[in-house]
């Protein structure tokens, strides 16, 4: 059986056959993980480039004094610039599947002007759930960072060179 939903047109890999064991609903879980769904930008899934299969490191950006909400339809503010962190969360994990929300209606400033995802003048993005395969510590991590923090997605390859950070990464001192 394939691993998850195939389209019309769409090439067959071997990658994408699993055994019908493997199959939980329509997506394979890869042995000692859980299937965990977190919602985010579509700037911050790579402008739509993560798809099943695809390995993605994932980063989370928090603090601020506030805790920072994912919307994609305002910009995002920290009242204290200075205690806002990014920091790498998970160095690889697989993608099972990926699901496009319709986009987010367009949001008016005071000014009458319409904002997108990063405070400019356009259509704003919408959302995408992403299902991840991890193992329950990261599991928990990843649902954690989702309700208290932003997260953001980076593409892997077979040469990435990603780590886990030491800490967090204060971007403004």
């Amino acid at each position: 059986v394939t691993s998850y939903a195939v389209q019309p047109g769409m090439l067959l890999l071997h990658s994408m056959l699993v055994s019908a064991a493997q199959v939980t609903g329509a997506i394979a879980i890869p042995q000692g993980t859980m299937a965990v769904a977190v919602q985010v930008c579509v700037q911050a899934d790579v402008a739509g480039y993560v798809q099943p299969g695809s390995y993605i490191a994932v980063f989370d950006t928090y603090g601020g004094g506030q805790g920072l909400q994912q919307t994609c339809d305002v910009a995002h503010q920290a009242q204290n610039i200075s205690t806002v962190y990014t920091r790498m969360l998970l160095p690889k994990v697989e993608v099972l599947s990926v699901t496009a929300a319709p986009a987010a209606q367009s949001t008016t400033s005071s000014s009458g002007t319409v904002l997108d995802g990063n405070g400019s003048s356009s259509a704003t993005q919408g959302t995408v759930t992403v299902t991840l395969a991890a193992p329950q510590a990261d599991a928990e991590r990843l649902i954690l960072a989702n309700e208290t923090g932003l997260l953001y997605f980076g593409l892997l390859t077979s040469s990435s060179g990603q780590h886990s950070d030491p800490g967090p990464t204060q971007l403004f001192k």
